[in-house]
């Protein structure tokens, strides 16, 4: 009788044993897996330009992502806005990283070309840029909101030119040209792809 207690305490022990040993195998095992993982997306926009017409012609080319417009004026205060529609045409969102206003020509050479607005100082003709529906003018105000655009959303950014009263801005108004007065105006918008965080 006692040996038969010791027989199933001995067996229990290693029945106890072997568990453990199991156990400690399973846990103690490592697992390696190698591979490469890879993100797939299009980054794709488009720009369409509209001219609204509020006196004076225009034209409005985008090229990459360059906007360029060109009003001709024939008298004060005519004025032309143009709205640049873009478009995330892409499968991955795209953040608006960089703006660039300050590559712009006049028709003359005595021109300013400052963050929020551009004048022509012979003919006083003015330009400037900004995104309405988020109030924001000018290069580094629209730089520094880093607007994104979802896959099919659309950001419509505008371009207003316009020949200023020239007592506003402090100059003598010239003897108007015949064939009217030009500016021509460019901005430069810099999308890139969301970075995976």
């Amino acid at each position: 009788m006692i040996n038969d207690k010791k027989s199933k305490v001995l067996i229990g022990c290693l029945a106890l044993l072997l568990v453990m040993a199991v156990g400690y195998a399973l846990f103690s095992e490592t697992i390696t897996i190698n591979g490469t993982a890879t993100a797939k997306g299009d980054f794709d926009l488009s720009y369409t330009c509209e001219k609204r017409e509020e006196g004076g012609t225009g034209i409005c080319t985008v090229t990459d992502n360059t906007i360029t417009i060109s009003s001709t004026f024939t008298k004060p205060t005519d004025e032309v806005v143009y709205d640049i529609t873009i478009t995330n045409t892409g499968s991955i969102p795209a953040v608006l990283k960089t703006v660039d206003s300050d590559n712009n020509t006049s028709s003359t050479d005595s021109s300013v070309a400052g963050d929020e607005l551009y004048i022509d100082k012979t003919y006083a003709l003015v330009a400037y840029h900004y995104i309405y529906s988020e109030g924001l003018i000018g290069d580094n105000a629209i730089e520094q909101a880093k607007i994104t655009l979802q896959p099919g959303e659309s950001l419509t950014h505008s371009i207003y030119t316009t020949w200023g009263d020239s007592e506003d801005l402090g100059i003598t108004q010239p003897e108007v040209p015949e064939e009217g007065a030009t500016i021509n105006y460019n901005v430069t918008l810099g999308f890139e792809q969301v970075q995976a965080q």
